[in-house]
């Protein structure tokens, strides 16, 4: 572990969502670390340091979360130290299940690459020589996680390189398992470079020994999936009364799911499954042009007119 004493703590991140939007779920939260100065240690966890070591490396960490039931990904964070503050070309993020005893399975679950234009970005202000970057990415599409112990990987792609912000035993969240760190080497398709671990399975390893990395993770609750829904929609309307409507239908009775638009960044509403299965959400007031609607982690595009 490279030590580091951080004596200047950072601004919370806040999302401000609408009260008539469904608010999402935060699965796991440990950026409370960073806003309140409790880092013991950083870790390479970049794809990238053409600019600042000469050469590209492929290095992962991976911070673990559980899971009581089935939630819609739809967005990741986590907080970095760099040495030139460049904004990432792109975030590689990927999603292992637990194998065993802390370790997560070297088979990736579902993996994706965020573009620039999916990336927030905020400052880490701190005293020692790095510049701190949060880094929020929201998915291309969303990954549809069943219940249980996860890893999640945040990969910032740059030719700047970058090491995630870790804590030993930190008082403002729960204990998991240890990060996990690895080459990514021919297991990670979505970088090419070098290795500085030296090792390409998943391990506990001395740099993150006993460290809890600061992350985030968000997503929607998807209780009531039964993976044999069908889902359809179509646009009614024009100008001022056009709107989205998502029916679904082989549900469970009696549940509550969730539909969202154009995710991760559109609104959702909730379906009431009624006693045959069915039920239906409406979206007022959309724009013209092609939007996707996702129920349980099946999507379906519709086009609105002028």
């Amino acid at each position: 572990m490279i030590p580091v004493n951080v004596k200047q703590t950072v601004a919370v991140f806040l999302a401000i969502l609408s009260p008539c939007v469904a608010v999402a779920e935060v699965v796991r939260d440990t950026l409370c670390m960073t806003d309140t100065g409790q880092i013991d240690g950083i870790g390479p966890a970049y794809c990238g340091g053409e600019a600042v070591l000469g050469e590209r490396f492929d290095v992962q960490a991976a911070a673990d979360f559980v899971m009581d039931h089935e939630v819609l990904i739809t967005s990741v964070t986590g907080d970095y130290f760099t040495f030139l503050g460049l904004p990432p070309d792109a975030v590689n993020v990927f999603f292992y299940p637990l194998e065993d005893q802390c370790l997560a399975d070297n088979n990736v679950f579902w993996q994706a690459v965020v573009d620039p234009g999916d990336l927030h970005l905020e400052d880490i202000p701190n005293d020692f020589g790095f510049v701190g970057l949060r880094i929020a990415a929201d998915l291309p599409e969303p990954c549809l996680l069943p219940p249980g112990h996860w890893f999640v990987c945040i990969q910032p792609v740059s030719p700047d390189f970058g090491q995630q912000i870790a804590a030993l035993m930190p008082d403002c969240v729960e204990q998991l398992c240890d990060a996990n760190a690895r080459d990514g080497g021919d297991r990670n398709t979505l970088c090419e470079g070098r290795g500085a671990y030296n090792y390409q399975d998943w391990r506990c390893c001395e740099l993150f020994e006993r460290s809890t990395l600061a992350f985030r993770v968000v997503g929607l609750a998807m209780g009531g999936c039964n993976e044999n829904e069908k889902i359809k929609a179509r646009c009614k309307g024009h100008g001022d009364t056009r709107r989205v409507i998502v029916k679904v239908r082989r549900a469970t009775a009696g549940e509550t799911l969730t539909a969202e638009l154009d995710a991760p960044t559109g609104i959702t509403q909730p379906i009431e499954i009624d006693d045959r299965g069915r039920g239906k959400a409406r979206f007022p007031d959309v724009p013209p042009g092609t939007h996707t609607a996702t129920v349980c982690g099946k999507t379906v595009d519709v086009t609105c007119g002028e």
